[in-house]
């Protein structure tokens, strides 16, 4: 299904195959498309963008002109304080009737008076005019810009209206390679991958699904996944006090002499916190080399990089494996090097434990194609972990971390009035995605018996439900924080949905909440001081006092076609969109059959991206 032939060799398919530039190509006439479905007068955008330019030039020189006449009037105002002090210290001089002092009051006074004059006329007929006058011109360019700006935003509104989640599946699923995205991650997917492959899909207490995406390569399964996760830490605040004190003491001379000391005491004192973070990974099923179990880290080769800097990594790397493979010989359980030396040092895989099947699995043709991928300076280089347990596999890059994102629709463009800002930006953020989540399964393609292997038939027996745990989760957290979170609390939260039942096409969920109310604590540490002192350092500290919540959603399918619209807006204030479903905030209260038709009914409605 591969570009040239060259589906067993996806580095260079993906540059010298010309995959990349195919799905820039792809990408670009597919966007074209929508915009000529939309209707865009690009010559008269391109007249505004120029109208808005002008405009924001005018408005940087008059901001110019007026910051300089803000300054004198600042200045202004500073000589007629000036000056009114010059006048009052006059004044005084002359009930002083001294001759020295009625000479040096007349100065004062008239010095005084004359600059006072001169700067309340320049302040009030020529400064404050002109800030007045610029401060007019100031808004009227303002509000020209911002008519302009929302001309080319309706402008646009079209065309924005015609993205979709599902733009980037249908330009993966439409090149000729062997990865297919699935519209949703359903139940059946997850089943699948758990029971035949034994992925525990059953996320522990700590961990919630903040986003997923699901395909196949050829046939086996894979889920690419962004989880949300929390940790309790022991997190040390340290605080400090100095402390100054006096001594006396003798100089060379024996004289007494006092001197000043100080000491800057430090105090730790030692909490749990809770910090919450993302971590996006790989899970792939397969079937070749059921038996074996291992797990590579990155080699530790930077990303630019020489000749030199290959060797080093691969002759320390390859040392440590040649030491561990003398010592597990002694002890019964052996791992026997490949003859690849290149291989075993960077990919670097000290814990295999079934040498037949590792060598099964990287073949020469699955070494090369792996060397490649992590000696590369384009794009990614060696960040990958891949973690092999039995027939599930699971690949968790470094690029994907913030790169990693799933609904590629137009609230990221919502904003824009520029038309070829507008191309670009999408063009880009589809290439970008599409290499982010190809070189998140390379590692996978870089193994032919991957690509050979196909699973057993698997057909499992579901409920009526349409919307999968991870689907759920994903959606409530892309909703507003605060429908879930305990009204205590004010950190970030952990989310679990639990499904409880299924309503006329509507998956009833329970959402569990899980989070804190952070507060500002100081505790008082004694310390000794250099002066032998004890002291009390305050040291301020949080305690993270945990509050739970338990809320209702009901979520079901967007008609496909209607994911997007031109002008209706979603008015119910209980209503949320992400990717292809939408939900129903339900509080602690079940959902009734009123209630059940008007959410369907709104459903089914086109409506914008996000309330």
């Amino acid at each position: 299904m591969a570009l040239n032939g060259m589906e067993y060799d996806p580095y260079d398919l993906y540059y010298k195959g010309g995959l990349k530039n195919q799905f820039r190509e792809n990408t670009t006439n597919f966007y074209e498309k929508l915009a000529k479905e939309a209707n865009i007068d690009k010559e008269r955008n391109k007249e505004i963008v120029n109208q808005v330019n002008k405009l924001q030039k005018k408005i940087d020189d008059v901001s110019g002109k007026l910051g300089i006449f803000k300054f004198l009037k600042v200045l202004l105002i500073i000589l007629i304080i000036g000056s009114a002090v010059s006048i009052i210290i006059g004044i005084f001089a002359f009930y002083n009737e001294a001759k020295n002092s009625l000479l040096v009051g007349g100065l004062c006074l008239g010095i005084g008076i004359a600059v006072l004059i001169i700067s309340l006329l320049l302040l009030f007929l020529v400064v404050n005019k002109k800030c007045k006058n610029l401060n007019n011109s100031l808004q009227k360019l303002e509000d020209k810009k911002n008519s302009a700006i929302n001309e080319g935003r309706m402008q646009l509104l079209p065309l924005l209206g015609r993205f979709s989640f599902k733009d980037f599946i249908n330009l993966v699923n439409g090149m000729n390679i062997n990865i297919k995205l699935d519209d949703k991650v359903d139940q059946k997917k997850l089943l699948l991958l758990s029971n035949l492959f034994h992925y525990n899909s059953n996320l522990n207490i700590d961990e919630c699904v903040f986003d997923c995406i699901s395909g196949n390569i050829d046939d086996n399964p894979f889920l690419r996944v962004q989880l949300f996760n929390r940790n309790i830490i022991n997190k040390t605040y340290t605080g400090t006090r100095v402390i100054t004190w006096t001594e006396t003491y003798r100089d060379g001379q024996g004289n007494l002499q006092v001197r000043t000391e100080s000491d800057t005491l430090v105090a730790h004192y030692t909490a749990p916190a809770a910090v919450f973070y993302k971590n996006s990974f790989v899970i792939y099923g397969n079937e070749a080399a059921p038996n074996l179990s291992f797990l590579r880290t990155p080699s530790g080769l930077e990303l630019i990089h020489d000749k030199k800097d290959v060797e080093k990594i691969i002759n320390k790397n390859y040392k440590k494996l040649k030491s561990l493979s003398e010592k597990t010989s002694l002890k019964g359980n052996k791992i026997t090097l490949l003859a690849n030396e290149d291989f075993e040092g960077l990919f670097n895989c000290n814990d295999r434990d079934n040498e037949v099947e590792y060598r099964l699995l990287f073949t020469p043709l699955a070494q090369q194609n792996l060397l490649e991928v992590i000696t590369s300076a384009t794009p990614y280089g060696d960040d990958f972990s891949f973690k092999k347990m039995k027939k599930l596999n699971i690949v968790s890059a470094k690029h994907s971390q913030h790169l990693i994102n799933f609904d590629y629709q137009s609230e990221l463009f919502f904003f824009e009035y520029d038309y070829e800002r507008l191309t670009t930006n999408y063009i880009n953020k589809m290439c970008e995605a599409f290499e982010s989540l190809y070189f998140d399964l390379i590692p996978l393609l870089c193994i032919p018996l991957y690509q050979m292997s196909e699973p057993e038939v698997y057909d499992p027996i579901q409920n009526s439900r349409n919307v999968s745990d991870y689907e759920a989760e994903s959606l409530v957290n892309h909703s507003s924080p605060e429908l879930f979170r305990n009204p205590n609390a004010n950190t970030e939260q952990i989310l679990k949905v639990k499904y409880l039942d299924s309503i006329d096409g509507s998956d009833i969920f329970s959402v569990n909440s899980q989070s804190y109310n952070k507060v500002r604590r100081v505790e008082q540490i004694p310390c000794l001081c250099r002066n032998g002192q004890t002291y009390l350092v305050p040291v301020v500290w949080y305690e993270f006092i945990p509050f739970n919540r338990d809320t209702k959603i009901a979520i079901r399918n967007i008609n496909d076609n209607n994911l997007a619209s031109n002008n209706n807006q979603n008015n119910n204030q209980n209503i949320y969109r992400y990717k292809n479903f939408a939900a129903y905030y339900l509080n602690q209260n079940n959902l009734n059959e009123e209630e059940n038709k008007l959410f369907k009914e709104t459903s089914d409605k086109s409506y914008t991206f996000y309330k």
